[in-house]
């Protein structure tokens, strides 16, 4: 990387690196138009507009 001389095996993993440099959010959130630098960071926004709650309290049941 050339603004902070880290080295990488593989260009795509230097891609993603890079946007830590910039502002570069390709990921846009097709609900609300929030943007993402990462597309793990956009999946897991995405279950905020879901009401899928996948997890349940083990005491109470309540579902999130």
């Amino acid at each position: 990387c050339p603004q902070c001389n880290k080295t990488f095996k593989h260009p795509s993993v230097f891609n993603i690196h890079s946007r830590r440099h910039t502002d570069e959010r390709p990921f846009v959130c097709t609900d609300c138009g929030k943007c993402f630098k990462h597309k793990p960071s956009l999946v897991k926004h995405q279950h905020l507009h879901s009401s899928e709650k996948p997890f349940a309290c083990s005491d109470c049941g309540q579902q999130f």
